[in-house]
């Protein structure tokens, strides 16, 4: 939870006006706001909208808890009934091997 939602809580309210690689981070909704702010254009340039980024992150997290879920929801089963069929075959096999040996015992003992 804490690792998906970081990037989120970062973008939302930590990004604007920070300085990273000595570019500083604007995150606006439009453009036009820093330019009626009076920013000139190489800020408005390295403007990042965030609010598409924060929608396309958002789109991945639920996108892939999707999938993930959905992914559990139909492989659990599956691979529940193959561990019970491995289980029930390991058991028929050991079966089989000590019915032979209780044979074997039975045929030394009877000669």
């Amino acid at each position: 939870f804490v690792n998906s939602y970081s990037t989120l809580t970062y973008m939302a309210f930590l990004k604007s006006g920070r300085d990273i690689i000595q570019v500083t981070q604007y995150c606006v909704a439009r453009a036009e706001e820093l330019a009626e702010e009076g920013f000139d254009k190489d800020v408005l340039s390295s403007a990042d909208l965030c609010y598409g980024s924060l929608a396309y992150s958002l789109f991945i997290i639920f996108a892939s808890q999707i999938v993930v879920n959905n992914a559990i929801e139909i492989g659990r089963p599956i691979a529940t009934a193959y561990v019970f069929r491995l289980f029930n075959l390991a058991k028929a096999v050991l079966c089989t091997a000590k019915k032979q040996v209780d044979d074997v015992a039975d045929q030394t003992k009877a000669d």
